[in-house]
């Protein structure tokens, strides 16, 4: 459908098509997706130490090429944001730090009340003004924090300022009591060697200033290639070696292989993984997270299989923790991914992708370009058309896509 099409039929409409033609198997789409990912900047005022800028050359100092221009983001809404009933406005880099942000926060201004905004951001920009109308908007904030006291968070977090943070999180939680019901404000701790006895401080913290919810996601770096080697290992000692524990030495090894040799020569950037934490330790960790929730009322979300299994009593069968689309997001469970169907993304130049789990340059699947074509010629291109198929038959085809099919279980 075109943008006048879809407002005609309206967004719910359009997700429900979409939902339909997904489990018909449609490779060819009349539905759009509704929700997306938007690449403001590639640039990031933060180095941490379990991201590729903090040892890529490419993004050592600050581009202006990054920046996505606001004609680019002009051009996006006016064809996409008529389905959305989400649009992202991040993608690798620190949205907010970009020069053209406020003109296009002002070009979101029209769809306020259509379309629901978001972003992860590292909340390092000193605007109270700007936080204040995001929280007016209605923007779900995710807050990435990997650390509740200063000394963990400025280790991880390079570049950051504990105490800042803390008076942003005072402005947002005052714009939010004086708009209150509107938006989201999500923190996001990617748990690591360095953090991940902080977990039940994390929830106090969010607490402290009114959070939504705390997501806990997991660094796999290296370490994730001895823990899909040790299972396989397990696995042939007790005689149950399979085709997934073949496929699982695959997957680790093609990790190993992508290594960047430049991690090593930066200091913290190797061995921070989950994995290399003993899993009594981090399950001391969770639990005590988990009181600190039932004390506070603070809802928390495990955002991979490995955590959310972590300790407790499944039979080895993923819980069912949503139907539907919602529920749509535990590719683990389902062996089908839906992103094809519902989710778009699209860089600062304009190229569009595959996935909001795809953003980076060694993952990224693009399908097409703005600058080159309309999104309706992409959106049902023959590589679109392609990824559809191999992720309705649980077939991925690169390292991302299949960390998910054996892993994602939240979004």
């Amino acid at each position: 459908m075109s943008p006048s099409a879809t407002a005609a039929v309206g967004v719910e409409a359009n997700r429900a098509l979409a939902w339909e033609e997904f489990q018909a198997g449609a490779l060819s789409l009349r539905s759009r997706p509704f929700k997306a990912s938007i690449e403001i900047t590639r640039n990031c005022n933060y180095k941490c130490i379990m991201c590729a800028q903090s040892w890529n050359p490419l993004y050592a100092r600050y581009n202006p090429a990054f920046n996505m221009k606001p004609a680019t983001f002009r051009k996006i809404a006016h064809e996409l944001f008529p389905s959305l009933e989400y649009a992202h406005l991040q993608g690798y880099g620190e949205t907010v730090i970009s020069p053209h942000w406020p003109e296009i926060l002002e070009m979101c201004r029209p769809y306020e009340g259509k379309v629901r905004f978001g972003l992860v951001t590292n909340l390092s920009r000193r605007d109270p003004a700007m936080w204040r109308r995001m929280v007016e908007m209605g923007f779900a904030i995710i807050f990435s924090c990997d650390g509740a006291t200063a000394e963990t968070f400025e280790k991880i977090r390079v570049g950051g300022d504990f105490s800042h943070i803390l008076e942003n999180l005072e402005v947002i939680r005052r714009a939010r009591a004086e708009f209150p019901g509107r938006g989201l404000l999500d923190f996001h701790m990617t748990l690591q060697r360095l953090n991940y006895r902080e977990m039940p401080g994390m929830v106090d913290l969010a607490a402290r200033f009114g959070a939504d919810r705390v997501t806990f996601a997991s660094v796999k770096g290296n370490g994730a290639v001895g823990y899909h080697l040790g299972r396989a290992a397990s696995w042939v000692r007790e005689g149950k070696l399979d085709w997934r524990a073949i496929a699982s030495m695959g997957r680790a090894a093609l990790r190993l292989v992508q290594l960047n040799p430049r991690q090593l020569l930066r200091p913290g950037t190797v061995g921070v993984s989950i994995y290399d934490v003993p899993k009594g330790r981090l399950l001391e960790a969770k639990r005590a997270a988990q009181e600190r929730s039932r004390a506070t009322g603070m809802p928390l979300v495990f955002e991979d299989s490995y955590l959310l299994e972590l300790g407790e009593e499944t039979g080895g069968r993923i819980p069912d923790l949503a139907a539907g689309i919602e529920g749509s997001v535990q590719v683990a469970r389902h062996q089908k991914c839906f992103k094809p169907y519902s989710y778009v993304v699209i860089n600062y130049k304009g190229d569009v992708g595959l996935c909001n789990h795809l953003i980076k340059d060694e993952s990224w699947k693009q399908m097409g370009s703005l600058e080159e074509s309309t999104f309706e010629e992409i959106w049902n291109s023959a590589a679109y058309r392609e990824m559809r198929e191999k992720l309705l038959n649980a077939r991925p085809d690169n390292p991302s896509c299949r960390w998910c099919f054996a892993h994602r279980m939240a979004d």
